[in-house]
């Protein structure tokens, strides 16, 4: 028994000696198997390593170009709001300082009862002859009441509603108006001419006999008539015609008002018209 347990170590020692020598035999093999394994799949390797970086930085690529893409449609639809923003701004700038300058207006013209108006309709055609304001009877206005601007005399009232009323303005050719040559005190005659006011200007007739008047004198209202008070500025000369009646010369009036863009005025609603 004891021989035949010997018997079976032994064998198991060899075994196990023989097994440690395989080992130590075959694993530089290996190793060099592996090395030469490891050389011919190295590229292949390398190849699929930067395959896969070239797409995954393609995709990224695009991923940032969709994400710049959003942010100038959205820096786009930013500015385009900013500017309609300093259109406003601009435009509330301008209406304001208007109404500054009416206000200042109205300080002129204490001794006279005053509203402010909005222009809210017009004509056909580019000039203001004929508009219509947001102001009627019940804020005192009626026929022939005066209206201005900063620059000079607008026109007149010719028709009123309760809460409107209707304006015919210096260069229409329905309209007259009595005025002194600043420089001289001659009077003359201001007058719509249909022609003209395609041009934004008037007629002037010489009233009085030997009548001093040059070119670039300036003319303002001569309180004659009962409607327009005294020393409102109609405009200037500008140039000397032939009357083709045979009646003498007239001269064009360039006047102060810009009869192509009126939006606010001063009605003077108690001038004794």
């Amino acid at each position: 028994m004891r021989r035949r347990g010997n018997f079976k170590r032994n064998i198991i020692v060899v075994a196990l000696v023989a097994i440690f020598a395989v080992i130590c035999i075959f694993t530089p093999f290996l190793k060099g198997v592996a090395s030469v394994f490891g050389s011919i799949t190295a590229p292949v390797q390398s190849g699929f390593t930067k395959v896969g970086d070239f797409f995954g930085g393609t995709f990224a690529y695009w991923g940032r170009v969709k994400n710049v893409d959003k942010e100038n449609a959205s820096l786009k639809q930013e500015n385009q709001k900013l500017k309609e923003e300093n259109r406003n701004l601009s435009r509330y700038k301008d209406e304001i300082e208007e109404l500054n300058r009416l206000l200042e207006l109205k300080g002129d013209y204490t001794q006279y009862k005053t509203t402010g108006a909005t222009v809210i309709g017009k004509d056909a055609g580019n000039w203001f002859n004929v508009f219509t304001l947001n102001k009627g009877e019940k804020d005192g206005v009626k026929e022939n009441c005066v209206v201005i601007i900063p620059e000079g005399i607008v026109g007149r009232v010719c028709e009123v509603g309760n809460n409107w009323c209707k304006v015919i303005s210096l260069v229409d050719e329905d309209h007259s108006v009595s005025g002194t040559v600043v420089r001289t005190g001659d009077l003359v005659q201001i007058d719509g001419d249909l022609q003209l006011m395609k041009s934004g200007l008037c007629k002037m007739s010489v009233i009085t006999e030997n009548a001093d008047v040059l070119i670039g004198d300036t003319v303002v209202t001569s309180g004659v008539g009962g409607i327009y008070p005294e020393g409102i500025y109609i405009g200037k000369v500008q140039s000397f015609k032939n009357n083709t009646e045979g009646t003498g010369n007239y001269a064009i009036i360039s006047p102060g008002v810009d009869f192509a863009h009126i939006r606010d005025v001063l009605i003077l609603l108690d001038t004794g018209a």
